[in-house]
């Protein structure tokens, strides 16, 4: 266990030294399990490789900030299932879903428990949703705040469900973005987007 550990400090260092190298160990040694997962998960191939590919590409984005507290292993799966129940929530409108995303948000954010740092934290994805390019500020707000769904969208802005769906995961990117200038934790981020 200490030798597993110990390989985890060295390629965190090293991801956080820029090396591109230990990415490519991190992607290759889980990026597979980790789309089994996601698909267990998920029911969806396509979008369980999409959510493993972001979290990579947020890895080597970030790699400056990057730490794996208790488990390199652990932080994978568990921004992997953030991100998921991120999905769920934006796609599905069932209760079913909504149940599902509240009750893990309760139990994994547990952490977050101040009013003020949770005002904070809204004031902080405002922030973000306004410095988006217009049309993606707009697509992203018709989806959330007015809860429409894509199709419906779409035929507003007589645009196809594949731009929004794009304009929308773009949105979401910048915004974990910018909340991360401010909060490292990945979870937290993941948090409050599940609060938009």
């Amino acid at each position: 266990m200490k030798q597993i550990r110990e390989e985890e400090i060295e390629i965190q260092n090293r991801l956080n030294a820029g090396d591109g190298a230990a990415l490519e160990l991190l992607f290759l040694r889980y990026y597979n399990d980790l789309c089994r997962y996601l698909i267990i998960f998920l029911k969806d191939e396509n979008v369980a490789k999409n959510i493993v590919q972001d979290l990579f590409l947020y890895l080597w984005e970030n790699h400056t900030n990057i730490d794996f507290k208790k488990s390199l292993e652990s932080y994978l799966y568990q921004a992997c299932r953030f991100n998921a129940l991120i999905y769920l929530r934006n796609e599905n409108r069932h209760e079913k879903s909504h149940e599902k995303i509240r009750g893990s948000s309760i139990e994994e954010c547990s952490d977050v428990s101040s009013d003020m740092e949770v005002k904070e934290l809204n004031r902080i994805i405002n922030e973000a949703i306004a410095l988006l390019p217009d049309r993606c500020r707009q697509i992203f707000i018709l989806s959330r705040s007015r809860g429409l769904s894509y199709h419906e969208i779409a035929s507003q802005l007589e645009i196809s469900v594949s731009a929004v769906d794009n304009q929308v995961n773009i949105a979401i990117k910048k915004i974990k973005r910018h909340v991360g200038l401010y909060y490292t934790n990945m979870f937290i981020a993941c948090f409050l987007l599940e609060k938009l």
